[in-house]
């Protein structure tokens, strides 16, 4: 993983083992640019907001505060798949 820019809003984006691009937001996200999407890669959650409905949730991504955090995410991503 080789840091390849930092934007101003102090975001950073790193080039992984396989040539994709993985990314790491002061807003708490993690994602990979892959060859044509772009993929968040927290983990999700189901939070209910109509108990009396089976179909009364949604799916809310799980942000990560630290940045020191993210970077581990990130780093665990890329010894998995990369």
């Amino acid at each position: 993983m080789k840091l390849i820019k930092v934007t101003k809003n102090k975001n950073k984006h790193f080039r992984l083992k396989d040539g994709r691009v993985g990314s790491i937001y002061n807003s708490g996200y993690v994602r990979i640019n892959g060859n044509d999407r772009l993929y968040q890669i927290n983990k999700k959650v189901k939070v209910w907001y109509n108990c009396e409905t089976p179909y009364g949730y949604r799916w809310e991504r799980v942000l990560i505060e630290k940045e020191c955090e993210r970077m581990k995410y990130l780093q665990e991503f890329e010894n998995k798949n990369c």
